[in-house]
């Protein structure tokens, strides 16, 4: 059975690419760690793989902070303005 991790981190790609190393240094020890917590015949083989998710997540939200500042930035113009109602009690 095959057991597949995935996993983020902040930093540029140097710092992904030694945590990349650590994991695959590390597969061995923590294998034989969960196999020690499942106490089952086999173990699944682990595999790490790198979730992009965190990235695309951080880009959208930079994105929309540019937006909101752009439009903090704008005047307002009389279609922005609310229509009061004077009909209202």
């Amino acid at each position: 059975s095959n057991c597949s991790i995935g996993y983020s981190m902040l930093g540029g790609d140097g710092d992904r690419n030694k945590c990349e190393r650590a994991l695959h240094d590390a597969c061995g020890f923590i294998q034989k760690e969960v196999a020690g917590a499942l106490r089952t015949r086999r173990s699944p083989q682990i595999r790490f793989v790198y979730d992009e998710s965190i990235e695309g997540s951080a880009r959208i939200a930079e994105l929309l902070r540019q937006e909101l500042e752009e439009q903090k930035d704008e005047p307002e113009s009389p279609t922005d303005t609310p229509i009061e109602d004077d009909n209202q009690s």
